[in-house]
């Protein structure tokens, strides 16, 4: 009996939340909430300032649900200076700290910069209000770092060059992005996908937070966001990142794949080119 009342709930509130009235109207066993789909199925224009409405609440977001901290760490970077390009607020920036003398964090949304200069301080890091593609350092980069950023860009190839563009010789780029069997989901897809991650996170979280994480995964903000991102198949990713960098190496991850690249000692281009001869323009932000 409790689990057909659990059923039924959680039911009501998939369809309240993906824009249906359901039997209980606008009105959720999680409070009142306005249905979040009144007017159009249409696509947002995908826009990286989206995060500029929450930016707090996807910091905690991140802290709960990053699965590449362990993977990252695995990878023992180190040198001389790093930059973190999609920086958020700053967690991995953070972590590159205790291995490079030097971290450029950059990212496009003011409100995110601020969270990561007010919570993850730290003497080795630059935070910059920038776009990947507004990032340039004369004396290039021994890691460039991009993690689930570049699906945000309208110019993948464009981002791409840019990015190994500021690989000094001998330097690595790590680039990671979410991939998906259904690149444009629509919000309902989006809030099941919530339903289901919720089953999950009262399993490895206090249920305070599993319950939060469902909230936000299911709140107005963050649906809008979701809905202007378009990913790409693992098989597109590996074909399009191996146009720029046919060398490559590729690591599939859960949701993700990553793409690592190393530029060799005596590859030596010429300024704002990347690894295979594009134009890429940059501002220096140095």
């Amino acid at each position: 009996m409790a689990r057909r009342w659990f059923g039924a709930r959680i039911r009501s509130a998939v369809r309240t939340r993906s824009g249906d009235r359901g039997r209980f109207g606008t009105r959720t066993w999680f409070g009142t909430r306005k249905p979040f789909l009144t007017k159009s199925m249409k696509p947002l224009k995908a826009d990286p300032r989206s995060f500029d409405a929450f930016a707090g609440d996807y910091d905690r977001y991140a802290g709960l649900c990053d699965p590449l901290g362990e993977w990252l760490a695995g990878l023992e970077l180190a040198g001389d200076r790093a930059l973190d390009a999609g920086c958020g607020s700053g967690r991995h920036a953070l972590a590159l700290a205790g291995s490079y003398a030097e971290v450029v964090a950059a990212d496009v949304s003011a409100p995110l910069i601020e969270v990561a200069r007010v919570r993850r301080p730290h003497e080795r890091i630059r935070y910059e209000v920038a776009s990947l593609l507004d990032v340039h350092h004369a004396e290039g980069f021994d890691l460039v770092l991009s993690i689930g950023t570049l699906h945000h860009l309208p110019d993948l190839t464009a981002a791409l060059t840019h990015l190994g563009s500021l690989v000094r010789p001998g330097g690595e780029l790590v680039l990671v992005d979410d991939v998906s069997t259904e690149p444009a989901a629509t919000r309902r897809q989006h809030v099941l996908f919530a339903v289901r991650e919720l089953a999950r996170d009262l399993r490895r979280l206090r249920v305070r937070d599993a319950w939060w994480l469902y909230r936000f995964r299911t709140g107005t903000a963050w649906l809008d966001h979701l809905m202007s991102d378009h990913y790409l198949t693992r098989a597109q990713y590996r074909a399009r990142y191996a146009e720029v960098f046919p060398d490559a190496d590729f690591i599939d991850l859960a949701d993700a794949t990553a793409m690592r690249w190393r530029r060799r000692t005596d590859d030596r281009p010429a300024h704002g080119r990347g690894p295979s001869g594009q134009r890429s323009e940059a501002t220096d932000v140095d």
